[in-house]
């Protein structure tokens, strides 16, 4: 169960980049739409592979890393909810599921 979590929070990032795209592309259009999705989607990816990600060489301490990690994965809930209203809601359910899971579990350190 415990590594089906971690395999979770890696779709539930992949699935924010996928988010922020989609809504970038549906709200703007083509070809702004385009522009915007690759914009958005190279700013989350430099700071989450700048701060959060395991192997970051500045990666910030779990005071400062968890609430950032849950901001952009949130973020990307809520940019759902202009395309996608009701899996907007799954998307944030599965974040707040995940996210207690890693503190039960003791896994936000991996």
């Amino acid at each position: 169960m415990r590594a089906a979590n971690l395999v979770l929070k890696f779709l539930l990032e992949l699935a924010a980049l996928a988010a922020y795209a989609a809504t970038a592309l549906v709200l703007l259009g083509l070809p702004i739409g385009i522009v915007a999705a690759v914009v958005a989607v190279t700013i989350v990816v430099v700071v989450w592979g700048r701060w959060a990600a395991p192997r970051a060489r500045r990666r910030l301490a779990a005071a400062g890393r968890i609430p950032l990690e849950l901001v952009i994965l949130l973020g990307g809930a809520v940019a759902l909810v202009f395309v996608a209203p009701v899996l907007a809601i799954v998307d944030a359910a599965l974040i707040v599921l995940n996210a207690v899971l890693l503190t039960l579990w003791r896994q936000w350190e991996g």
